[in-house]
């Protein structure tokens, strides 16, 4: 399971608004499956999360906030760059490592 939002995105799509989904982490890049309600339904198109490098931006735990919006406490959030611009992910921590082993660091 994976949040997904775009917080550099006009106000109204998913800037401030977390898209729960499953996500499939690979070389350089996450196909994540938007999805509804705990079973994880599958819903709409799937996205391929191509290009993604690491930012200097730490992880942090989520919030009373990101809760909310259904991001279970103890999920670590994550900035990453992607081809698309920048992207913020709520994962477990197990699921964080697996992401980063698949993220390219960034360019020094």
């Amino acid at each position: 399971m994976m949040f997904l939002r775009y917080p550099n995105s006009p106000p109204g799509s998913l800037s401030g608004i977390w898209q729960m989904g499953v996500a499939n982490p690979g070389p350089g890049g996450i196909d994540f499956q938007p999805a509804v309600y705990e079973e994880l339904i599958p819903s709409g198109r799937s996205k391929s999360l191509n290009g993604l490098r690491t930012t200097d931006l730490p992880p942090r735990a989520s919030n009373r906030h990101d809760n909310k919006q259904a991001v279970p406490f103890g999920f670590q959030i994550i900035t990453l760059d992607s081809d698309g611009g920048l992207i913020e992910i709520a994962v477990s921590p197990a699921t964080l490592q697996r992401i980063q082993d698949a993220v390219e660091p960034a360019p020094s």
